[in-house]
């Protein structure tokens, strides 16, 4: 009965070093994980994607974020404005009864916003030329092209337009 027991005590510690060892094992010889990469905020996204597209050097890279800034600086209180002309719409669709009037008010207000956002916007791009080489100009289109694209819907994640929908826009 002793020995039937130490056997039986045997075998349990057996099996616990064999388990040890394999997970040893396993943590020893398993391919270290790749250090996640910090998070990019939206800007630092978008300056990366233009860099890699137009293959932009340093300096260029710099002059990109320098216009940036100063069309963001712009855009400030133009995007205020156009907050604030939501937020006036948003307290109609809460309201009973709509005034229409207050309504056109506030539609104006988001519309006139919006147009003036779209105006810095196509000044900023009428700028980036003046930062490129010869050769990366005819990358620029084409990234423009795919940046309205997928402004718009139309376009896939990459911007380029799914067959059934380049068939609708040639129509």
């Amino acid at each position: 009965m002793l020995v039937r027991r130490n056997n039986r005590t045997l075998l349990l510690l057996i099996m616990v070093l064999l388990l040890t060892y394999g997970i040893m094992l396993y943590l020893l010889t398993r391919a270290d994980e790749k250090p996640k990469e910090p998070e990019l905020s939206r800007s630092e996204r978008m300056v990366k994607m233009v860099q890699e597209e137009l293959a932009l050097d340093s300096l260029q890279v710099r002059q990109y974020i320098s216009l940036r800034n100063m069309r963001d600086s712009l855009l400030k209180p133009v995007q205020a404005d156009m907050r604030s002309g939501k937020m006036a719409i948003l307290e109609l669709v809460k309201g009973e009864h709509v005034d229409s009037a207050a309504l056109k008010i506030a539609l104006d207000k988001v519309g006139e916003s919006q147009k003036r956002i779209e105006t810095e916007y196509f000044y900023h791009f009428r700028r980036m030329p003046g930062l490129l080489r010869q050769e990366q100009l005819h990358k620029f289109g084409s990234l423009l092209t795919r940046m309205v694209n997928r402004s718009t819907g139309i376009g896939d994640q990459n911007g380029r337009i799914a067959p059934q929908q380049a068939s609708q826009t040639n129509q």
